[in-house]
């Protein structure tokens, strides 16, 4: 069962495709496609949940790449070392 359209996302990104492909997501629109849709079905509690676990692999990268040596380029063009 669906959840209740959300009314920024259900116009643009069905939940359900009106014909499942299971080949649907092997491109990168695609793939896109299913994670947007994957991301309309959380709740905010898991939303925020996610966002915490991906906050937290982020810090636990970047200590690595410290430990290691390896540079840290940033959108800017600076570079940490």
């Amino acid at each position: 069962m669906n959840p209740p359209p959300h009314p920024l996302i259900e116009p643009v990104i069905p939940l359900l495709p009106e014909n499942p492909d299971p080949w649907a997501a092997a491109t990168w629109e695609g793939a896109e496609l299913a994670t947007l849709r994957a991301a309309a079905r959380l709740s905010f509690t898991e939303k925020v949940a996610w966002l915490e676990d991906a906050h937290r692999l982020h810090l636990q990268f970047q200590q690595a790449r410290r430990e290691q040596g390896v540079p840290t380029l940033y959108p800017d063009g600076h570079i940490e070392s």
